[in-house]
């Protein structure tokens, strides 16, 4: 009976720390999702479409379209997806499940990483900052990657500190047994997480981004919203033009011009067509005015060309 106060502080004090650590994931997980919806609603491309502005096209710009194109569909699903998993996973610490505990031991662990890695991050693009704003002599530093470092010390001092104090309350704060098959499944996701992290990162976000803008007439370093377009830009990529074209002629002996390398130098399309972006492409030489014999390789052609120039006055293929 003497050891009864004993053991009712343990467990108020391990209630206690469950219930902290519950709520530190609880907060984690709403910030993120408060952080995603405010960094959406204060996007520049965002308040644009809100506030009327105009396109890049005359197509009336899309809230869904300048979404798209600035945030994608992959970070947000995650960023999201990763809240309300930390929600979860605070809601059942205060069970003091320790399976739930080693799970959030993990999460702490690669939150601790993930601060240090954007703590490099952030000092390479202030060195990168600092050498061109000396070279310029002007201040080219940015004002918010001055306040994102020290932030992100905190972040790293504040999840090394909870990480330290849970690894020593773990063991005496939580109970349960972990058996070996989640064991064996959270070793397994502290190994894809890193693969996970740099395939978004580096593969599936840009292909993404290319896929999305492909479907626009967004334009290269463009600040307007774009518009869907749809299949536009494939259709005009895999388009052709068969046109014909004369040899350059040789002013003094009035014949067709030859390059160095001794090929026939020939005319360039319309200037109107090259106002609309085709380029010759291929050169088939063939006797005008019959081109019978070239029209498979013409039909050929139409799948990777943009423009086909055929010149005359050469002898067909035999």
């Amino acid at each position: 009976m003497s050891n009864s106060p004993e053991l009712t502080d343990q467990t108020n004090t391990g209630r206690l720390v469950a219930y902290l650590y519950g709520g530190l994931f609880v907060l984690l997980g709403l910030g993120a999702i408060i952080w995603l919806a405010v960094t959406i609603i204060s996007d520049p491309a965002v308040n644009q479409v809100l506030g009327g502005s105009g396109a890049e096209s005359e197509a009336a710009p899309s809230l869904i379209m300048a979404f798209l194109t600035q945030f994608g569909m992959i970070l947000p699903v995650v960023v999201f997806g990763l809240g309300v998993i930390s929600i979860w996973l605070g809601v059942r610490l205060s069970t003091q499940n320790i399976v739930v505990a080693r799970w959030a031991q993990s999460a702490l662990l690669w939150l601790t990483v993930g601060a240090g890695i954007a703590i490099g991050f952030n000092l390479i693009q202030l060195g990168v900052s600092y050498f061109l704003a000396r070279n310029a002599q002007e201040a080219a530093i940015d004002p918010e990657q001055l306040f994102t470092l020290p932030a992100l010390f905190g972040a790293v001092v504040f999840f090394g500190a909870a990480l330290y104090g849970l690894n020593r309350r773990i063991e005496h704060d939580f109970v349960g047994k972990e058996q070996l098959n989640s064991q064996q499944v959270r070793n397994a996701w502290n190994l894809l997480i890193p693969t996970l992290a740099i395939f978004v990162l580096v593969a599936a976000r840009p292909l993404e981004q290319t896929m999305i803008r492909s479907l626009t007439d967004k334009r290269f370093a463009g600040q307007e919203v774009p518009a869907f377009v749809g299949l536009d830009n494939y259709q005009n990529l895999l388009s052709a033009r068969l046109d014909m074209v004369d040899c350059r002629l040789d002013e003094a002996t009035n014949a067709c011009d030859l390059a160095r390398d001794g090929s026939i130098r020939w005319q360039t399309i319309d200037r109107d067509l090259l106002k609309e972006g085709f380029r010759t492409v291929w050169a088939i030489p063939s006797r005008c005015p019959t081109h019978r014999r070239l029209w498979p390789l013409v039909a050929w052609m139409r799948i990777s060309s943009k423009v086909l120039a055929l010149p005359c006055f050469l002898p067909s293929f035999q």
